[in-house]
């Protein structure tokens, strides 16, 4: 599968034009849809830079890019297509719950759902209930490295559970 992080403006167009290749060219799509993790670096480094953030201005357009992107995939998937939605939102996995019932996915599991463990396990819980497979990561490593990381998830998931 590859990442596409919704958090970049350019995904409003890039996931629309990977689902169209897939068709044109006869390949399987694997997409995992991510909300973001590099907000803030990627913030940085553009000011820095001198140059335009690639990132949403707010959270609401980024919620907004993931949930349209995700319709688009899931109205346009084949059996052969696989959609991860990585998500600790409710909004978003109860509208990725409506689409996969509407187009028939729930018996091939052609969309799947994860969060990374100790965060959003209400959804978790609430997905496991309703029979969907949902996946828990992990991050390991060194402290020095990963430490930072959850904290900047922390901070970022404190955006994206507004909603």
């Amino acid at each position: 599968m590859n990442g596409y992080q919704c958090y970049l403006k350019r995904m409003a167009h890039t996931l629309p034009m990977e689902v169209k290749a897939s068709q044109v060219f006869g390949f399987n799509l694997g997409i995992k849809l991510i909300r973001g993790a590099y907000m803030m670096e990627e913030r940085s480094l553009a000011e820095k830079e001198g140059v335009e953030s690639p990132v949403w201005d707010d959270i609401e357009a980024t919620h907004k890019c993931y949930n349209e992107s995700m319709d688009h995939i899931i109205t346009h998937m084949d059996n052969q297509d696989m959609l991860f939605v990585a998500s600790h939102n409710n909004t978003t996995c109860d509208k990725a719950i409506e689409l996969i019932e509407e187009y028939g996915f729930r018996e091939n599991e052609r969309v799947r759902f994860g969060q990374l463990r100790g965060f959003s396990d209400q959804v978790t819980g609430g997905l496991a209930e309703k029979r969907f497979k949902v996946f828990k990561y992990l991050p390991f490593g060194p402290t020095e490295q990963v430490m930072p990381y959850l904290v900047r998830r922390g901070q970022e998931s404190r955006q994206v559970l507004r909603e």
